[in-house]
Protein backbone atom coordinates (compact mmCIF):
# COMPACT_ATOMS: atom_id res chain seq x y z
CA UNK A 1 0.00 0.00 0.00
CA UNK A 2 1.20 3.19 -1.12
CA UNK A 3 1.13 6.35 1.33
CA UNK A 4 -1.85 8.50 0.96
CA UNK A 5 -2.24 11.97 2.49
CA UNK A 6 -6.01 13.24 2.71
CA UNK A 7 -6.53 16.76 3.90
CA UNK A 8 -9.34 17.35 6.46
CA UNK A 9 -10.32 20.89 5.42
CA UNK A 10 -9.70 22.95 2.42
CA UNK A 11 -5.81 23.89 2.20
CA UNK A 12 -4.82 26.77 -0.23
CA UNK A 13 -0.65 24.93 -1.75
CA UNK A 14 -0.45 28.82 -3.49
CA UNK A 15 2.34 30.26 -2.47
CA UNK A 16 1.31 33.63 -2.20
CA UNK A 17 -1.52 33.18 -0.18
CA UNK A 18 0.66 31.24 2.35
CA UNK A 19 3.59 34.10 2.19
CA UNK A 20 0.67 36.82 2.97
CA UNK A 21 -0.22 34.60 6.29
CA UNK A 22 3.23 34.82 7.42
CA UNK A 23 3.99 38.55 6.41
CA UNK A 24 0.23 38.77 8.36
CA UNK A 25 1.48 37.22 11.67
CA UNK A 26 4.61 38.80 12.04
CA UNK A 27 3.13 42.68 11.12
CA UNK A 28 0.46 41.39 14.44
CA UNK A 29 3.49 40.14 16.32
CA UNK A 30 5.57 43.62 15.58
CA UNK A 31 2.61 45.53 16.51
CA UNK A 32 2.30 43.52 19.91
CA UNK A 33 5.67 44.00 20.47
CA UNK A 34 5.29 47.81 19.74
CA UNK A 35 1.92 48.11 22.12
CA UNK A 36 3.84 46.30 25.12
CA UNK A 37 6.71 49.03 24.80
CA UNK A 38 4.33 52.05 25.13
CA UNK A 39 2.00 50.35 27.21
CA UNK A 40 4.86 49.45 29.96
CA UNK A 41 6.17 53.17 29.52
CA UNK A 42 3.04 54.39 30.04
CA UNK A 43 2.48 53.40 33.73
CA UNK A 44 -1.55 53.96 33.38
CA UNK A 45 -2.53 50.95 31.55
CA UNK A 46 -6.02 49.45 31.09
CA UNK A 47 -7.25 45.59 31.08
CA UNK A 48 -8.34 46.26 26.96
CA UNK A 49 -4.71 47.13 25.78
CA UNK A 50 -3.40 44.27 27.29
CA UNK A 51 -6.11 41.80 25.78
CA UNK A 52 -5.78 43.63 22.22
CA UNK A 53 -1.90 43.13 22.58
CA UNK A 54 -2.49 38.91 23.85
CA UNK A 55 -5.16 38.76 21.19
CA UNK A 56 -2.61 40.62 18.48
CA UNK A 57 0.13 37.43 19.78
CA UNK A 58 -2.11 34.90 19.49
CA UNK A 59 -3.41 35.46 15.81
CA UNK A 60 0.03 36.07 14.96
CA UNK A 61 1.70 33.54 15.86
CA UNK A 62 -1.65 31.43 14.56
CA UNK A 63 -0.84 33.51 10.91
CA UNK A 64 2.85 32.48 10.84
CA UNK A 65 1.91 28.56 11.74
CA UNK A 66 -0.51 28.63 9.19
CA UNK A 67 1.63 30.42 6.55
CA UNK A 68 4.24 28.04 6.96
CA UNK A 69 1.76 24.59 7.03
CA UNK A 70 2.09 23.27 10.41
CA UNK A 71 -1.85 23.90 11.39
CA UNK A 72 -2.69 21.93 8.62
CA UNK A 73 -5.56 19.00 9.69
CA UNK A 74 -5.24 15.69 7.64
CA UNK A 75 -5.08 11.71 8.01
CA UNK A 76 -1.78 9.85 6.41
CA UNK A 77 -2.62 6.29 5.87
CA UNK A 78 1.09 4.59 5.04
CA UNK A 79 1.97 1.00 4.53
CA UNK A 80 2.25 0.34 8.81
CA UNK A 81 0.94 3.08 10.43
CA UNK A 82 -2.53 6.13 10.31
CA UNK A 83 -1.12 9.69 10.80
CA UNK A 84 -3.59 11.93 12.24
CA UNK A 85 -3.56 15.42 13.09
CA UNK A 86 -7.17 16.14 13.50
CA UNK A 87 -6.77 19.78 15.74
CA UNK A 88 -5.08 22.66 14.12
CA UNK A 89 -3.34 23.51 17.54
CA UNK A 90 -2.51 19.39 18.71
CA UNK A 91 -0.03 17.49 17.69
CA UNK A 92 -0.54 14.66 15.25
CA UNK A 93 -1.03 11.16 16.35
CA UNK A 94 0.48 7.83 15.04
CA UNK A 95 -1.76 4.44 15.01
CA UNK A 96 0.43 1.70 14.31
CA UNK A 97 -1.07 -1.18 12.51
CA UNK A 98 0.01 -4.44 15.39
CA UNK A 99 -1.82 -1.86 18.00
CA UNK A 100 -5.02 -1.73 16.15
CA UNK A 101 -7.73 -3.75 16.82
CA UNK A 102 -10.70 -2.42 15.12
CA UNK A 103 -12.31 0.39 12.79
CA UNK A 104 -15.69 1.73 13.28
CA UNK A 105 -17.03 3.80 10.15
CA UNK A 106 -19.78 6.10 11.23
CA UNK A 107 -21.52 8.33 8.43
CA UNK A 108 -19.33 11.68 9.59
CA UNK A 109 -16.57 10.06 11.69
CA UNK A 110 -14.05 6.73 12.06
CA UNK A 111 -13.10 5.29 15.63
CA UNK A 112 -10.32 3.46 16.18
CA UNK A 113 -10.41 1.29 19.06
CA UNK A 114 -6.76 -0.21 20.11
CA UNK A 115 -5.57 -3.31 21.61
CA UNK A 116 -5.43 -1.77 24.76
CA UNK A 117 -9.23 -0.76 24.75
CA UNK A 118 -8.32 3.02 24.13
CA UNK A 119 -10.05 4.87 21.11
CA UNK A 120 -9.80 7.40 19.22
CA UNK A 121 -12.20 9.57 17.12
CA UNK A 122 -12.04 11.39 13.69
CA UNK A 123 -14.64 13.38 13.12
CA UNK A 124 -14.99 14.92 9.34
CA UNK A 125 -17.47 17.55 9.94
CA UNK A 126 -20.07 18.71 7.56
CA UNK A 127 -17.73 21.29 5.41
CA UNK A 128 -15.53 19.36 3.63
CA UNK A 129 -17.49 16.46 2.95
CA UNK A 130 -16.00 15.46 -0.77
CA UNK A 131 -12.85 13.74 1.53
CA UNK A 132 -15.02 11.77 2.70
CA UNK A 133 -15.31 8.45 0.74
CA UNK A 134 -11.94 8.12 -0.21
CA UNK A 135 -11.03 7.98 3.48
CA UNK A 136 -13.32 5.33 4.20
CA UNK A 137 -12.03 3.30 0.92
CA UNK A 138 -8.16 3.41 1.80
CA UNK A 139 -8.84 2.50 5.86
CA UNK A 140 -10.86 -0.29 4.43
CA UNK A 141 -7.91 -1.36 2.05
CA UNK A 142 -5.63 -0.92 4.69
CA UNK A 143 -8.02 -2.40 7.52
CA UNK A 144 -7.85 -5.79 5.04
CA UNK A 145 -4.26 -6.05 4.04
CA UNK A 146 -3.69 -5.73 8.14
CA UNK A 147 -6.27 -8.47 9.35
CA UNK A 148 -8.12 -5.55 11.06
CA UNK A 149 -11.55 -5.67 12.42
CA UNK A 150 -13.81 -3.28 10.08
CA UNK A 151 -17.40 -2.23 11.32
CA UNK A 152 -19.64 0.18 9.07
CA UNK A 153 -22.64 1.65 11.47
CA UNK A 154 -25.13 3.98 9.74
CA UNK A 155 -26.79 4.59 13.06
CA UNK A 156 -26.32 8.15 14.27
CA UNK A 157 -27.29 7.39 17.84
CA UNK A 158 -24.49 4.70 18.40
CA UNK A 159 -22.14 7.73 17.19
CA UNK A 160 -22.98 10.03 19.77
CA UNK A 161 -21.89 7.42 22.85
Amino acid sequence: MEKQLFFLENYDKSGIIRILRIILGIICLVLAGVWIYFTLANSGSQNSVWLTIIFLIFFGTYQVLAGSGKTIRFIEIENEKITIKQNSFLPKTEIIASELKGIVIFPLSISFTKSDGSALKLRFGVSYPEIIVPVKEALSEFATLHNITLESKDEISEEAK
